[in-house]
């Protein structure tokens, strides 16, 4: 029997082939867990994807599921052999950094993923999608000095200006603003 699903207002619609619909609640957890994977779906397009950007913003402003639980939850993309799918990760992590409603996070929190950001700068499949979460982290977040330090320093180390795409140039041009104020 074959089975299709979508998130409706955080419930789980299921249509069977028989045509019986049933209704399930559905947690925010598992609401988050399947928004970033439809986020990150190498064949996904950019209104599912900001469709899931958006579930995901929701529920971490109104505190259902905390910054720290959905960074869990992405561990896998986050953590993929696959360039593109920890690209998309990446990518997601910077989107949820860069939201203006500038999301409640924990120092502790803060701490982790700048560290994890500093120690990504070097993988060089995704080093746009790096410098948007970093440059994001700098802009929304008061970071601690030794975090800003280590993103500051994973950048020198890492990142060769003069041999990076234009769209790169420009974020590394951003951050130096960011920097300097």
């Amino acid at each position: 029997e074959r089975e299709r699903r979508e998130i409706e207002e955080g419930a789980v619609v299921s249509w069977r082939t028989r045509g019986r619909r049933q209704r399930g609640d559905m947690g925010p957890q598992q609401t988050v867990s399947e928004a970033i994977e439809e986020f990150c779906r190498l064949d996904g397009e950019t209104e599912t994807q900001e469709k899931a950007l958006g579930t995901i913003i929701t529920l971490l402003g109104a505190q259902k599921v905390t910054f720290s639980g959905a960074i869990a939850m992405m561990q896998g993309v986050l953590t993929h052999p696959d360039d593109l799918v920890r690209a998309r990760g990446t990518v997601l992590l910077g989107r949820m950094l860069q939201h203006p409603a500038k999301l409640p996070m924990p120092r502790q929190v803060l701490q982790v993923v700048s560290t994890f950001l500093a120690q990504r700068l070097d993988d060089v499949p995704c080093t746009e999608e790096v410098l948007t979460g970093c440059l994001a982290l700098l802009s929304n977040y008061d970071l601690p000095t030794d975090n800003v330090k280590s993103i500051i320093e994973g950048f020198f180390k890492e990142i060769n200006t003069q041999t990076s795409p234009r769209r790169v140039r420009e974020q590394i041009f951003e951050m130096f603003s960011v920097w300097l104020t």
